[in-house]
């Protein structure tokens, strides 16, 4: 596993799980070369501290956006997301001692290939306080299982969701639900699934805003799952 660090001036490229340091940020990466079907989002998980002793104006930048045919890149802080035309976040205070996850998330749209994207975070108010890190972002060929998944479990619609989603399915089994956790993998809703074959209308109003995952349960079984933002306006 190699491991870069970037202090300050010096530049960090970043593979496999890492973390670097500027003169405030800390940076912690739970995966930085992501493989995955061409068919499903992939999704890196950044955390991001001010380890100084003052007040951080934290920026995320887009620096490089290297992109495979029909790939789209987009990137959160918390639960603010920011669509693929846009490369730098708004300012976001971040007091000492506290921090939160940037999520990097890589759309190939069904197209394989490799796409390499570059993020830069720093201070505002002093921007030699900064650290960059490449994310590689690998989508194959889709497998007999996620062809099951687009089979039996449409994306869900709108999504951004605010005060419902639809999503449509399809299952051979009336022992069947769908999930809907958080990213740190907690259950906040079950639905059972009362038809093989319907439309289903998932009520979001309740649910706090941010990134969740609904995923397919047949016969006890995982079909597979997909990602949920909820905004509220």
């Amino acid at each position: 596993m190699k491991k870069l660090l970037l202090l300050a001036s010096c530049f960090l490229l970043i593979t496999g799980i890492s973390g670097t340091r500027a003169q405030s940020l800390q940076i912690t990466a739970d995966e930085l070369d992501l493989t995955g079907p061409a068919n499903l989002t992939m999704t890196s998980h950044i955390a991001i501290s001010n380890i100084g002793s003052g007040t951080v104006s934290l920026v995320i930048e887009r620096i490089t956006n290297d992109l495979a045919t029909g790939h789209s890149s987009y990137f959160c802080w918390g639960a603010l997301c920011y669509p693929p035309t846009t490369n730098v976040s708004q300012q976001f205070m971040v007091n000492p001692g506290e921090g939160d996850t940037m999520k990097a998330y890589l759309n190939p749209t069904g197209d394989v290939g490799t796409s390499h994207v570059t993020y830069r975070v720093y201070d505002a108010d002093n921007p030699t306080d900064s650290a960059s890190f490449t994310i590689t972002y690998n989508a194959t060929t889709v497998g007999v299982e996620e062809l099951s998944l687009d089979k039996m479990l449409s994306p869900a619609t709108p999504n951004p969701a605010d005060q419902y989603t639809r999503l449509n399915y399809n299952v051979n089994s009336l022992n069947s639900k769908i999930v809907i956790t958080n990213l740190l993998g907690g259950v906040v809703r079950e639905i059972p699934l009362t038809d093989k074959k319907n439309t289903l209308l998932m009520p979001t109003s309740d649910l706090r805003a941010g990134i969740y995952l609904y995923s397919l349960i047949v016969d006890n079984r995982t079909i597979g799952s997909r990602k949920l933002i909820v905004t509220h306006r």
